[in-house]
Formats: C-alpha cells, structure tokens, sequence
C-alpha cells in the first residue's frame, strides 16, 4: 500500500476528550490521507470502475457553548475507488467558508444545534435556524460529474472532485442558486433524465421550496410550497411523475 498524509486540520478538542459522541467508534479524524494500491482480499473485478463517496460529521473544537451534538461537526468525505482490479481510499475536509473560517480563528465561531444561535460570536451564518456554521456535513449526491455534499438545516452546496475529494467551490447554476435560503440535504438525482431534485425551508412564509436543476446544471424549475407554518423535514422522494415532499411540522 502506498500511504501519503495530504494535511491536518487544526484541533482544538482535548487529549483526553471523553465526550461519548467524540470517543470510540465516534472518535474524529483530522488527518486527510491518500492510500492507493491498497491490499484486496480476493480478487475484484477486472472491470469494475467507480467510487463509492461517504460524506460525515468531523468535528475539530468544542462546542462554543459545551452542548455539543454530532450534527455540529464540519464535513469529511470518504471514497474507495476501484480500476483495473485495484482499490484505493481518499478522505478530505469540505472546505466551506465556516470550516475555512474556524480554521483561521482556531477556534469555534458559530453555536451548535443544541445551543442558542443568538450566542454565535459571528452574526452571521446559515441554515433555516440562522447563524449556525455550514458544515455540509450530512449527504453527498453526484450530478453532472461532480459530488455535491450538503447541509441538513439548509446552505450551500460545496462541489468535491470525486476521485480526488478537492472542494473545487460551490454550486452557482449559472447565478440562479437561491443563496437566501440554500438547499436541505438530500436533493435526488433522476438517472435517466440527469436532472437533480431539491427543496429548501426555512421560517418564513411560504416556508418551502421545490426546485428542479437540469443535466446541464442549468436551474429549470423553481417554486413555492405554501405550508400552514414553518416546518423541519428531512428527506424527498420521486416516482416517474411525482416529487414527493417531506411536511414536518416543528
């Protein structure tokens, strides 16, 4: 195996972190590796081409408050890729602004989930709550060629190469992203149109969004859900003639 460290994040979270969901199987990872040619036991298909990409919650610091939750912690993808009967293994930090930013600070800048926004030392900030740290931590999607890792509260979608797990930006199509609200986590993407569904939140009126971005990464559709009041759904569906949107209320 041919093991190559590409960086570390810097960490700010104790040596002797007992925080249950900081320790054992939920230990973080800060350093980014490159593994390739890795050991097979057995033999893979000489044919087989593809990656199989994870994306996780990684935190680096503390919570700013102490009330820590697994959702707080900034994205880290994964990919094991296989060619020519060979694997390999990548893992990579997204590096979306609130990572970039709480990187150079060495410190946490915005409140998690479970504490008040409104003690965020940053006014600014994302998701359908406001002034939370983006950490595109929840999902990964591929469309027209590039992984899409996203937020479940709502933000930005970062753009990952998939073999090698660079952040190469964000999602603009073509200027008409709606960055006043994001997209949740969880957009769906129609193989045999190449189109991408999605929807967005937040807490005012009309409360959702349904959208609809085509192969071209070109945004086609885009409208409103009205809803009695704000709500927090989690995921969609689509048959050939329907999307099916989630309507939780808070």
């Amino acid at each position: 195996m041919d093991l190559e460290i590409l960086g570390r994040a810097l960490s700010t979270l104790p040596t002797d972190d007992d925080h249950p969901y900081r320790t054992g199987p939920w230990r973080p990872q800060v350093t980014e590796h490159r593994a390739d040619d890795l050991e097979v036991v057995g033999e893979l298909p000489a044919d087989l081409d593809g990656v199989y990409i994870r994306n996780t919650e990684n935190p680096v610091h503390p919570a700013q408050q102490g009330r820590y939750h697994p959702f707080d912690g900034d994205g880290m993808v994964h990919v094991v890729g296989f060619r020519d009967g060979k694997a390999f293994y990548r893992n990579r930090f997204v590096r979306t602004d609130g990572f970039v930013a709480e990187q150079e600070a060495g410190r946490a800048l915005w409140a998690g989930i479970a504490e008040n926004p409104a003690k965020s030392e940053r006014t600014d900030g994302w998701g359908a709550r406001t002034r939370m740290k983006d950490g595109s931590s929840t999902d990964v999607t591929v469309h027209n060629g590039v992984a899409l890792t996203s937020f479940w509260q709502c933000g930005d979608l970062y753009r990952v190469e998939p073999m090698s797990l660079e952040t190469v930006g964000k999602a603009e199509w073509g200027g008409d992203f709606p960055s006043n609200l994001g997209v949740s986590a969880h957009p769906k993407v129609d193989h045999r149109t190449g189109e991408m569904l999605f929807f967005n939140y937040g807490t005012d009126a009309p409360y959702m969004h349904y959208g609809v971005v085509d192969s071209s990464d070109k945004l086609v559709h885009y409208t409103d859900i009205e809803l009695p009041g704000p709500r927090l759904p989690h995921d969609m569906a689509f048959t050939e003639n329907y999307a099916i949107l989630n309507d939780c209320p808070l």
